[in-house]
């Protein structure tokens, strides 16, 4: 049954549905569980949401979120959002409260599997700048029920300790676990850029030889500096690419980039998940490195 409503459910949907809990989970981090009544939704990892985080117009557009996990149940599905505290539209999304009715877009975009071909997969080291560990969830449960054999690597960085959220992580799912923080009060003393770097000088000789592909989810200025890294190596590189959105449904063009072939593609409809080496990064527009 659920595979003939997937069938028939694939494209984006204007829903509502309520707020079944809302917790702040570490430091600036809440999760949020929203509960759709009556629908079953494929939702593919890497693909986001857009939702309406405050009443009537204030803030005026929706915002988009990477959809951290989902589930169903006999009358509906659940849809998990975790999601950074840092402007208006997240503060007043810290303010709803179970059986609070939300206003949501799902599914859009693309997915890390429309560049991935696991049965051909071997190295795979998944990097996580902050927030930026949110689909990974979706993406290893997917992983651990398809191809057993496959256990990734996972970096993961934050500026302190407490802005690690690692209750999501099942040490099993991976062959190897490497955390960062800036001030060094967990982990590796430093970026999650530099930890990576520091690890692939190790083993510089074994990624000689096999085919490493890495994922790399966060801020836009840490996934630009993590590019300039690995844009001469021959590492398979894909990112998941955030960026403002007004509509998330590719009518407003507000999110359009160049890609390195010329032409401009809408980040919410031809992404969020690129390869790197795809994008025209010097050019695009919500860059800061200042």
């Amino acid at each position: 049954m659920l595979k003939e409503l997937w069938q028939s459910e694939r494209s984006a949907r204007q829903l509502q549905g309520f707020v079944v809990a809302n917790e702040r989970v570490s430091d600036a981090i809440y999760l949020l569980d929203v509960f759709i009544p009556k629908r079953f939704i494929e939702v593919r990892a890497g693909q986001f949401l857009m939702l309406k985080a405050g009443l009537a117009s204030d803030p005026l557009l929706n915002r988009p979120f990477s959809i951290h996990n989902v589930s169903f149940e006999k009358d509906g599905m659940h849809v998990w959002v975790l999601y950074l505290v840092k402007r208006v539209g997240t503060t007043l999304l810290t303010q709803k409260r179970p059986s609070d009715k939300i206003d949501l877009i799902i599914p859009l975009g693309n997915s890390f599997f429309s560049y991935l071909d696991l049965d051909a997969l071997k190295d795979l080291i998944l990097v996580a700048g902050g927030i930026g560990v949110a689909p990974y969830y979706l993406f290893m449960n997917k992983v651990r029920k398809c191809c057993p054999n496959v256990k990734p690597k996972l970096f993961y960085g934050a500026k302190d300790a407490p802005s690690l959220y690692k209750r999501w992580i099942d040490e099993s799912m991976f062959s190897e676990i490497i955390y960062a923080t800036d001030n060094g009060s967990y982990g590796f003393k430093g970026n999650i850029i530099a930890a990576l770097y520091h690890y692939l000088g190790q083993h510089q000789a074994v990624y000689n030889k096999n085919k490493l592909t890495i994922i790399s989810c966060g801020s836009i200025n840490m996934l630009y500096k993590l590019n300039m890294m690995l844009d001469k190596t021959k590492i398979d590189h894909i990112v998941s690419l955030e960026g403002p959105m007004g509509c998330g449904m590719g009518l407003c063009l507000g999110c359009v980039i160049e890609s390195r072939d010329g032409s401009y593609v809408k980040l919410c409809q031809h992404g969020p998940i690129f390869k790197s080496n795809e994008i025209l990064w010097e050019k695009l527009p919500f860059l800061n490195l200042s």
